[in-house]
C-alpha cells in the first residue's frame, strides 16, 4: 500500500524583538509569547562571520499540513565574544539571547595590527616608522649632498692656489702641476660612481620593502577569504 504524503503549507511571521546594550553585554529579546513555541522547535546558530541566525517552526494542526515559522538574522557586534553567546526561552515564551562583551585586553588582541606594528621599539613609544627603502633613499641623498659640497670646496681651493703663486711658477712647475690638475676629475668620477651605487642600493631596498608589504597584505586577504563557513549551534536553556 502506498502511503500518502501530506504537503506542508507554511505561515511565516516576524516576531517582535528588541536589542539592548548594557555595560557588560548586549541583550537580544525576541517575543514568542503569542506563538506557543517550545525550545526544541527553535534553532539558534552563529557562523564564522559573526551572523546570528534564529529560526523556528511548529505545526498548527494535527495532520501536519500547516506550519507556523519565522527566521531572523542579526550581526553580532565586534565588541562581543561570539563564543560566549547564550540563549534561553523563559516560561512566558520570551527568547533571550545574551552576548557578553569582550574585556579591554581581549578587545585589543582582537583588533587587526597594521603591517610593521611590531618592528622596532620606536612604535611602542608612539613614533612613526618609515619604510626601509625610503629611509635608505633619504640617507643616500644626504650623503650625496655632503659629498657634492665637499667637492665644490675642494674645487674652490684648487682655483685659489694658482692665483697666489703665479709669479713664482716656472715652466718646470707648470709641467709638474699638469698631472695634479687631472686628479680632481678622476676624484670626481669616483664620487659620481659611488653616488650612483648608493642610489641603486636605495632603490633596491625600496623595492624589497614594497614587495614584502604587498606579500603581507595578500596573505592577510587570502586568510580572510578562506575562513571556514561552518555554523555553531547555540543551545537553548529553560529559565
Amino acid at each position: 500500500m502506498a502511503t500518502a504524503t501530506t504537503a506542508r503549507t507554511y505561515v511565516d511571521f516576524v516576531p517582535p524583538h528588541s536589542l539592548r546594550e548594557e555595560p557588560d553585554k548586549v541583550a537580544l529579546r525576541v517575543d514568542l509569547s503569542a506563538e506557543g513555541f517550545r525550545k526544541e522547535q527553535i534553532r539558534v546558530q552563529i557562523d564564522n562571520f559573526g551572523r546570528l541566525r534564529i529560526a523556528g517552526e511548529r505545526p498548527l494542526d494535527a495532520d501536519g499540513s500547516r506550519w507556523r515559522r519565522f527566521h531572523k538574522e542579526f550581526q553580532v557586534p565586534e565588541t562581543c565574544d561570539a563564543a560566549a553567546i547564550r540563549a534561553r526561552l523563559d516560561k512566558d515564551g520570551i527568547l533571550l539571547i545574551t552576548m557578553p562583551k569582550l574585556s579591554a585586553a581581549a578587545a585589543a588582541a582582537e583588533e587587526p595590527k597594521a603591517p610593521g606594528a611590531d618592528m622596532g621599539g620606536d612604535a611602542a613609544a608612539g613614533q612613526d616608522h618609515e619604510p626601509a627603502g625610503h629611509a635608505s633613499a633619504q640617507q643616500a641623498g644626504t650623503a650625496a649632498e655632503e659629498e657634492k659640497g665637499q667637492e665644490e670646496e675642494d674645487a674652490g681651493a684648487a682655483m685659489d692656489r694658482p692665483g697666489q703663486d703665479d709669479k713664482h711658477h716656472t715652466s718646470s712647475d707648470n709641467a709638474a702641476a699638469a698631472p695634479a690638475a687631472r686628479q680632481p676629475a678622476a676624484y670626481g668620477f669616483a664620487k659620481d660612481r659611488r653616488r650612483m651605487l648608493l642610489a641603486i642600493f636605495a632603490v633596491m631596498l625600496a623595492l624589497v620593502g614594497a614587495g614584502l608589504l604587498a606579500r603581507y597584505r595578500l596573505t592577510m586577504d587570502q586568510s580572510a577569504e578562506t575562513a571556514p563557513s561552518g555554523n555553531s549551534i547555540v543551545s537553548l536553556s529553560d529559565s
